[in-house]
């Protein structure tokens, strides 16, 4: 399974260049190189890239349709954002074409739910590709295990579900 996200023609912000071009590419490698079944990906590029849309298409895809040896890929260029918190540290945003950099919280998604979902979904594994500014607060908390630490840790690995994330920005 597989929802991709290419943003270049934003309503409030700059627009960027190869945002779509990627996007498109991505989604014709998985068919041609890798199996995907198109009716499995989810293309959102421009005017349908907008919050609702990204969300319904990632929630359907990750809680709806895959299952638990299911693997979904989660891809999104375009703007990401961040705002600075209180107490310290940031909180990070990605940015669909509707989205308003003077109104985050509203009208752009918190990367910090893109990991709430992951918990969420049966899927065995999960990959977020995230080209955007400050892309990486998608990772900012996250642990892995220590393999020696962890007693048959091959066994334990091999059996619990995968979240990965690969930023760039």
């Amino acid at each position: 399974w597989a929802v991709i996200i290419g943003i270049d023609n934003y309503q409030y912000l700059s627009n960027l260049d190869y945002a779509v071009k990627d996007a498109e590419a991505l989604k014709e490698m998985l068919i041609s190189r890798f199996d995907f079944p198109e009716e499995n990906i989810k293309l959102l590029i421009n005017e349908y890239a907008n919050k609702k849309n990204i969300a319904n298409a990632i929630y359907e895809i990750s809680i709806k349709n895959a299952g638990k040896n299911d693997r979904i890929l989660i891809f999104f260029a375009g703007h990401g954002e961040t705002i600075p918190l209180p107490e310290g540290g940031e909180m990070g945003y990605l940015i669909p074409i509707d989205g308003n950099r003077n109104n985050l919280f509203e009208s752009a998604i918190p990367m910090e739910d893109l990991k709430r979902l992951s918990y969420m979904s049966k899927a065995k594994h999960m990959l977020f590709l995230v080209d955007a500014c400050y892309g990486g607060l998608a990772a900012v908390g996250s642990r892995g295990l220590e393999p020696a630490k962890i007693p048959n840790y091959l066994d334990k690995i091999s059996s619990i579900k995968s979240r990965q994330i690969i930023t760039a920005g």
